[in-house]
């Protein structure tokens, strides 16, 4: 009988904690971060003339990212294929790689066929998204803040490093 009242006390201390836990991060803060040349570096191909998607990490972008998580933050990346999308397994490589895994704490939305403004409306409390396409911040839902994220292949960067 004593077991089973231990189990009881166990299991109501594991639901109080879990309440609590609840309470604490249900108004933290959250950051989002698209994937493809925002938190990877295009690269310029010579074949194609023109700069492309790698995955290549974007080491400020990166850094800003654990800047947010040590601030208590809860940091998402937006990924804009399918879960079951061969280029996901690339996509899982460079996040185990470069140490992201751990960061985001598996907080990654799949947008898959809708467009990426009607996934962030569902990240609860959602203040920053970093993107590098102008347009997709200019969908962000009221409150949430943009970040463009510049590239050497924009042509704003070009001009400055020129």
């Amino acid at each position: 009988m004593q077991s089973r009242r231990r189990l009881s006390a166990a299991a109501h201390f594991l639901w109080v904690t879990m309440i609590n836990i609840i309470e604490k991060f249900k108004d933290q803060p959250a950051v989002s971060f698209d994937f493809h040349d925002t938190i990877t570096m295009p690269v310029w191909s010579e074949k194609d003339g023109m700069w492309v998607s790698s995955f290549n990490p974007n080491e400020a972008i990166i850094e800003e990212m654990y800047r947010y998580k040590c601030l208590g933050w809860r940091v998402y990346i937006i990924h804009p294929r399918q879960k079951n999308n061969t280029n996901v397994r690339n996509f899982e490589w460079f996040l185990r790689e470069n140490g992201l895994k751990e960061l985001i704490d598996g907080k990654i939305v799949y947008s898959e066929e809708f467009e990426k403004y009607t996934q962030l409306k569902n990240i609860p409390n959602l203040r920053i998204h970093y993107d590098d396409e102008a347009y997709e911040l200019e969908l962000l839902p009221p409150k949430v803040m943009g970040v463009k994220v510049f590239h050497p292949g924009d042509a704003r960067t070009r001009k400055i490093l020129s």
